[in-house]
């Protein structure tokens, strides 16, 4: 039996402000000369396997657009890099809309 396995937004803004937290810390070392970015890469290849057992192949779309196109990993996503569902409203303005969005739509993976 199937249930539906929604990330809670507790956990989901916990997952998000750990990654923020991460590149804060890198992006710290490099304005000290130290760069640390290829010491991430399988740190970041197991993260993204983790999310695709979490998120649809659509879901994770959504995450990266909203991670690294709006620089929500900033911590701070861009204000002009917006996105609209099919009626014009805008869509995962914020990491709250994100989430409500991944959940309106399905695409947290539904797991035994």
């Amino acid at each position: 039996m199937f249930r539906k396995n929604n990330m809670n937004f507790k956990d989901f803004k916990e997952c998000i402000d750990n990654l923020v937290e991460m590149h804060r810390k890198s992006g710290e070392a490099y304005k000290l000369k130290i760069d640390i970015i290829d010491y991430h890469d399988e740190y970041d290849k197991a993260i993204y396997i983790l999310w695709g057992q979490i998120l649809t192949e659509q879901g994770q779309d959504w995450l990266s657009w909203y991670l690294y196109e709006k620089d929500g990993i900033s911590g701070k996503p861009r204000k002009d890099m917006q996105a609209w569902d099919k009626d014009k409203k805008e869509i995962c303005k914020n990491l709250k809309g994100l989430h409500s969005f991944l959940v309106e739509n399905s695409y947290f993976r539904n797991l035994k």
